[in-house]
């Protein structure tokens, strides 16, 4: 009895090592699913952010609470230039820690002409937060930014470190496309808008993310901004 038990045990530990060897030969990687699905949340989540924006800079008043929170803004241009005051979705392509990573934020204008509507997330900017932990929505660096952003990163959004993506990649407009990269903005209408100086979108946005040999696309509609994964 004792001998069938012992050659049953050894059956079971001979198919057991060799499901995880064939596991291991022909293993299902899901990453560059799973960071194609996690860009278009947050896409759909600037979006989001856009709609829900109800600050309207009409005069010197409607920029106070604004201003109190970035003391460095310019309260005239908040006034002069109401068509960069939207939240983007900003894409990084290149860059030495940055490179296949992506920002959410709303661009501000700053006293310093340096730094005034410079097109990247930094120290003064408002970066959006994941809303299940307050982590910051921000690939692009970890020092000229907000205290509260300093290593506290949502990990999410640096889809190289923590997918693997070897290539991201923008397709559409010509003025949509920037050197390392492009961005795109949402009016509180969900109008999407791209490139430095915001112009409306007329044709589809593709955003390309590639793994090894396989790629998925996520494609967002001018007019309505309703984004999608290309199957």
């Amino acid at each position: 009895m004792r001998e069938a038990l012992s050659l049953l045990e050894l059956l079971i530990t001979c198919f057991i090592l060799s499901l995880i060897a064939l596991l291991s030969l022909n293993p299902h990687d899901y990453s560059l699913h799973h960071a194609t699905q996690n860009l278009l949340y947050h896409i759909k989540y600037t979006q989001n952010l856009a709609l829900q924006d109800s600050r309207h800079f009409l005069n010197p008043t409607s920029t106070t609470t604004t201003k109190s929170l970035s003391p460095s803004i310019d309260e005239s241009l908040l006034l002069s230039s109401p068509q960069k005051n939207m939240w983007q979705i900003q894409f990084h392509t290149t860059g030495t820690y940055t490179q296949n990573s992506y920002s959410i934020y709303h661009d501000t204008p700053r006293i310093s002409p340096t730094t005034n509507y410079d097109g990247r997330p930094m120290s003064g900017d408002f970066i959006a937060l994941e809303p299940t932990n307050n982590q910051c929505l921000s690939g692009y660096n970890n020092t000229n930014v907000s205290d509260y952003c300093k290593n506290n990163t949502h990990p999410n959004v640096r889809l190289k470190e923590k997918y693997g993506i070897e290539e991201m990649s923008l397709s559409g407009e010509a003025k949509c496309l920037e050197r390392g990269g492009g961005r795109v903005y949402f009016d509180e209408l969900g109008k999407p808008y791209c490139g430095k100086e915001p112009t409306p979108l007329t044709q589809p946005l593709t955003i390309t993310l590639k793994k090894a040999s396989q790629e998925l696309s996520i494609i967002i509609l001018p007019q309505s901004g309703y984004s999608y994964i290309l199957e």
